[in-house]
C-alpha cells in the first residue's frame, strides 16, 4: 500500500500523544501553536474526565456524570481526525511503518500497565481483603483493568481508516457516497441493541463490548475524515468551528441529563457530543486558561494510564475501613486520583527507563 506521512505528524494519529508540536510549520495553519494548545487543553480535560467516570459512584455523582461522557468518543474522533488530516497533507511515511509506530506505541504500554494492574491486584487482595484475586486470566488480552480495552481497539481503528484511506485516493469518486453511508450508518449503531453475547463484563467478550459501545464515533469519524480529504483546512481557523461545536455539546449534555442510560438517543448524543468537543479544540486559542490547561495535555496519556491505580487503591482502603459510598467520598477519590495520577505520569517521564510506560 502506499499510505504516506510525515514521521512528526504520525504521531499526531494518536489523541494522547506528547509530539503534537513536533516538527515543522505547516503552511495551512500558521497559528499551530495555538491551535495544538487548543487541543492539548481538551485532551486533559478528557483524560481528567475519564477519571471522573470511574469515581462516580454516589447518587450525586452520577447526577453530573453526563459532563464527562464525552472522553472516549472525543479520543476516538480526534485520532481518526488528525489521521485523515495527516494523509491530507500528502506526507511521505509508508503504512507499514505508520502501523509499526501505532503498535508499538499501543501494545508495549498495554501489555506493561496489564502485568502492572493483575500484580497490584494481587497485593490488594492478599493484604487488605485476605482473599484470592479473581483475575480474568482467559481475558487478559482485553486488559486486567476497565481502560486497557481502549489500547489495542485504538490500534483497530487506526489501522481500519488507513486501509479507509487508501481506499479512498484509489476511488476519490466514492468519498462522498461511503461518507454518506457511514454517518448513516453510525446513526443505526446507536440503536441497536448490545448482542447478547457480549454482555460479559472483564470476560472473554469484554473488548468486542466496549468496541460495540464506541462504533457511532468511528463511522461518523471516518464520516467526516473522508467529507475533508481533498478540500482546504480553514475550517480549523474559522470561529464558526467552535460554535458548531458548542451547539453539539449542549445538545448532547441536554440530551444525556433527560435519556435513559444506554438508549438511543443517549449514545447518540454522547457520542456527538465527543464530536462537539473536538469542534472546539480544532480553532486556536491562546487564552491563560487554555495555556495552563494545555501544559497538562502532554500528561493525558499517562493519566488515562495510571488513575486506576489511585482509584481502586483509595476505593479498596474506604472499603477496608467500612467508609460508605457518598459524594465526599467520590469527590476526595477523583481529586486525589487526578493529583496521583499527574505526579505519577510526571515521574515516569523523567526517566528513560520509564518514559514508555506513559508516552
Amino acid at each position: 500500500m502506499s499510505i504516506h506521512l510525515e514521521t512528526n505528524q504520525c504521531q499526531a494519529l494518536d489523541p494522547f500523544s506528547v509530539s503534537m508540536r513536533s516538527g515543522r510549520r505547516p503552511s495551512i495553519a500558521p497559528t499551530k501553536s495555538h491551535r495544538m494548545n487548543s487541543f492539548d487543553a481538551f485532551r486533559s480535560l478528557a483524560a481528567f474526565s475519564t477519571v471522573l467516570v470511574h469515581c462516580s459512584i454516589s447518587r450525586q455523582m452520577l447526577a453530573i456524570a453526563p459532563l464527562s461522557r464525552f472522553s472516549l468518543p472525543f479520543f476516538v474522533v480526534s485520532a481518526i481526525y488528525f489521521l485523515f488530516r495527516s494523509a491530507m497533507r500528502d506526507n511521505q511515511r509508508p503504512l507499514v511503518d505508520v502501523f509499526r509506530s501505532r503498535a508499538r506505541r499501543l501494545l508495549v504500554p498495554f501489555f506493561a500497565w496489564n502485568a502492572i494492574y493483575a500484580g497490584l491486584s494481587v497485593v490488594k487482595h492478599f493484604f487488605l481483603f485476605h482473599d484470592e484475586p479473581d483475575l480474568p486470566w482467559k481475558s487478559i488480552w482485553v486488559g486486567s483493568a476497565h481502560q486497557l480495552w481502549f489500547l489495542p481497539f485504538l490500534l483497530i481503528v487506526t489501522s481500519a481508516v488507513l486501509l479507509v484511506i487508501q481506499a479512498a485516493r484509489s476511488c476519490p469518486i466514492m468519498r462522498i457516497p461511503t461518507a454518506m453511508v457511514l454517518a448513516a450508518l453510525g446513526v443505526v449503531m446507536c440503536y441497536l441493541p448490545m448482542p447478547a453475547a457480549f454482555v460479559h463484563p472483564l470476560g472473554s467478550y469484554y473488548l468486542l463490548e466496549r468496541m460495540f459501545r464506541m462504533l457511532p464515533s468511528v463511522c461518523w469519524g471516518i464520516s467526516l475524515g473522508l467529507v475533508l480529504m481533498g478540500r482546504d483546512l480553514d475550517f480549523e481557523r474559522d470561529p464558526r468551528t467552535r460554535v458548531i461545536g458548542l451547539t453539539l455539546v449542549a445538545l448532547g449534555i441536554g440530551v444525556l441529563w433527560m435519556a435513559t442510560v444506554n438508549s438511543g438517543p443517549y449514545r447518540m448524543a454522547r457520542h456527538l457530543s465527543g464530536i462537539g468537543v473536538l469542534l472546539i479544540a480544532i480553532p486556536p486559542d491562546g487564552g491563560w486558561i487554555t495555556m495552563r490547561l494545555a501544559k497538562l495535555g502532554r500528561y493525558s496519556y499517562g493519566i488515562f494510564l495510571s488513575h486506576l491505580v489511585f482509584v481502586e487503591g483509595f476505593l479498596a482502603v474506604a472499603s477496608r475501613r467500612g467508609i460508605g459510598m457518598s459524594w465526599e467520598l467520590d469527590v476526595s477519590i477523583f481529586v486525589l486520583s487526578c493529583v496521583g495520577a499527574t505526579g505519577l505520569t510526571i515521574l515516569l517521564m523523567r526517566f528513560n527507563g520509564t518514559r514508555w510506560l506513559v508516552g
